[in-house]
């Protein structure tokens, strides 16, 4: 149902399914350049992760003939990172989070015993939180009028932290599914964006030096600590898919499934400070860098060659959505190929159990050049060039029950 809501027009009963999948993954950045302090390379700077993600759905005929209601709960995507505090990338990132919640209802109406129409709503809600440091050596020159302030001296690292905040946000979906014979399928989906507009607080530490300078920082409205009110905005792209399914024979079948993401009509997230005892930072813009429309190709093989046994093979390959001048660590994304097997048990007439594994092969990237984030008065993003590197696997066990 999450990637076609059609699909619930083959179920002709009440079927419960859930499935619980850990994902482990890694992120390894190594920065180009020298530090400008020490003239010495720059260290690796190393993220690992380990999360379980949850899927629950129940479909049902609600007594009718033609008719088939849905409801899903799952996480569609999501980022998450804990890095070195002292590490390359801490002007980017430290850790972070964000990652939405979805919940699916979906209506499906049997035009016709091969053709099934369905549209849903979906309600999500999205978690986010950061934490990094600042360069404010720009501060400092202007307080202390002197352009001999180093860049990026650990003396003047401020500390910006959003803690964690949580939002709404809306979309819907429509599917068709045509399945003429027993040995053939096709179905096509669309998908609306969803937009997530987070409120919070960004809370920024000032300098170690700030000390040094006296009344100089207060006549600025600037504290040890300055709280801001923000607006964080973020969306999910809008997508297609399309999906076809072939058994040729009894004991092989076929589905091969694509998905085009139109992400270039978004951005990446972007920060909007809305209240500060700072006058310039009153109003400031953090835009979102541009992207890139991304699409998946998959085929999934299934081979029903025992009774109750089902083994089969998941293979696919992902061209990332971001573009190679904006790269950094707080949205890095990758072109990567995945590679699984499963297999499928089915116990009795009513209970299916089933486990799968896959792993991602991930291409490296490697921009020599990228663009600075936003640089004021106060701060300035340091460059992200570099190398990035990643891997991720995926473990899950499926329920499914129907009755």
């Amino acid at each position: 149902m999450f990637w076609n809501p059609a699909i619930i027009g083959a179920v002709n009963s009440n079927q419960f399914e859930s499935n619980l999948t850990l994902l482990g993954g890694w992120l390894i950045y190594d920065r180009q350049g020298t530090d400008p302090n020490t003239g010495a390379g720059f260290g690796s700077s190393a993220a690992f992760g380990l999360a379980p993600n949850l899927f629950l759905a129940a479909v049902s005929p609600l007594g009718t003939e033609n008719f088939r209601f849905a409801y899903g709960t799952y996480l569609p995507s999501g980022l998450m990172a804990d890095f070195d505090e002292e590490g390359s990338q801490h002007y980017d990132l430290i850790n972070g989070m964000l990652i939405p919640w979805h919940h699916q209802f979906t209506a499906a109406w049997k035009a016709t015993p091969e053709l099934t129409l369905a549209v849903s709503g979906i309600g999500s809600i999205a978690f986010f939180r950061t934490e990094l440091d600042v360069d404010m050596g720009n501060l400092m020159r202007t307080v202390l009028n002197s352009k001999d302030i180093p860049s990026e001296h650990p003396a003047l690292e401020g500390r910006a932290k959003v803690p964690l905040a949580w939002t709404p946000g809306f979309g819907a979906a429509a599917g068709i599914y045509w399945r003429p014979s027993y040995q053939i399928s096709a179905g096509f989906s669309i998908f609306s964006p969803i937009t997530y507009s987070f409120s919070g607080k960004l809370k920024l530490r000032t300098p170690e030096m700030a000390s040094l300078v006296g009344a100089g920082l207060p006549a600025l409205g600037i504290d040890d600590t300055i709280e801001n009110g923000i607006e964080a905005n973020s969306s999910l792209p809008a997508f297609a898919q399309m999906g076809v399914r072939y058994q040729p024979f009894g004991y092989w079948i076929q589905e091969y499934f694509g998905r085009y993401t139109i992400s270039s009509l978004e951005r990446s997230l972007s920060i909007q400070v809305k209240e500060s005892p700072i006058q310039e930072l009153q109003n400031l813009n953090i835009d979102g860098e541009p992207l890139n429309d991304s699409f998946l190709l998959a085929t999934t093989q299934t081979f029903p060659l025992w009774q109750r046994l089902t083994p089969g093979l998941y293979f696919s390959y992902y061209k990332n959505s971001a573009k190679e001048r904006y790269l950094a660590v707080s949205r890095v994304d990758f072109d990567s190929l995945m590679a699984g097997t499963f297999v499928k048990y089915q116990w009795g007439r009513s209970l299916q159990l089933g486990l799968e594994y896959a792993h991602t092969f991930i291409f490296e990237r490697s921009p020599s050049e990228t663009m600075k984030s936003h640089t004021s008065r106060f701060f300035e993003s340091p460059p992200s060039a570099g190398n990035y590197r990643a891997g991720f696997d995926r473990a899950g066990l499926t329920v499914k029950y129907a009755f």
